[in-house]
């Protein structure tokens, strides 16, 4: 098959609208074999997540502690407008945004792209979660993600007009590996999946096990506040 022809077939199968965008497939296909190190020291499931404070699209900072007061975190790491898996990974999670939510659950992406990609992106998309600035990597670096693209693969990003250093707004060619996790109320992460397929990371449901088992962990300990608050009620009431 000549290249036309198998850049064709990669259309295809990743669902991406132009052969630039397949070009970017068969990108993802170098890094898979560049980073494979990098994925095997990523946190897993039983890790305790990294805190972090970040800045999102909205210019609010986002707490991982102040979410987590609130309920499991569906953590994704974005890598940028520039991706096109990426950003149907976006899509097909905001497609699950209302289910998550009854699971008491928030959803929250992490990128290195600079806060005007991302409110350009949330915009195109409708998002209603937050995309966090994490400037040259830092948050993603403690959850064993980071990487930096090398010099012979920048050129491949170039060529295809994809200039990390405007994206990012910084000079580091740093770019996290496409992953997402749950991150349970105590902090620790239930679900982890990283460098997953393209066409595995456009199926959510295998993150729902995991926040249903936290809704159910969820749901004995707000019966009991519900059953202390119904006895201090009648105590003040005698």
């Amino acid at each position: 098959m000549s290249l036309q022809g198998k850049l064709e077939a990669l259309r295809q199968q990743f669902g991406v609208e132009t052969r630039s965008d397949a070009l970017i497939a068969i990108l993802r296909a170098v890094e898979n074999v560049v980073t494979a190190n990098h994925a095997a020291h990523a946190l897993k499931a039983g890790s305790r997540a990294p805190s972090f404070e970040l800045e999102g699209q909205r210019k609010a900072t986002v707490s991982l502690t102040e979410q987590l007061a609130r309920g499991p975190v569906v953590l994704l790491f974005y890598r940028g407008a520039w991706c096109p898996a990426c950003n149907l990974e976006l899509q097909a999670i905001q497609a699950e945004a209302t289910a998550v939510s009854r699971l008491g659950a928030s959803i929250v992406a992490i990128s290195p792209q600079t806060s005007d990609q991302s409110q350009k992106v949330a915009k195109r998309f409708g998002l209603s979660f937050q995309i966090l600035k994490d400037a040259g990597g830092r948050v993603a670096n403690e959850f064993g993600l980071n990487w930096t693209v090398p010099p012979e693969i920048r050129k491949l990003y170039l060529g295809l007009g994809i200039d990390l250093a405007k994206f990012n707004g910084d000079e580091r060619w740093s770019v996290p590996l496409p992953a997402r996790y749950v991150i349970g109320r105590s902090q620790v992460i239930e679900y982890a999946e990283i460098n997953a397929n393209d066409e595995q990371r456009l199926n959510p449901s295998d993150l729902f096990p995991a926040l249903e088992s936290q809704e159910r962990r969820a749901q004995p300990r707000v019966q009991a506040e519900d059953g202390d608050r119904t006895w201090k009620a009648r105590r003040t009431v005698s």
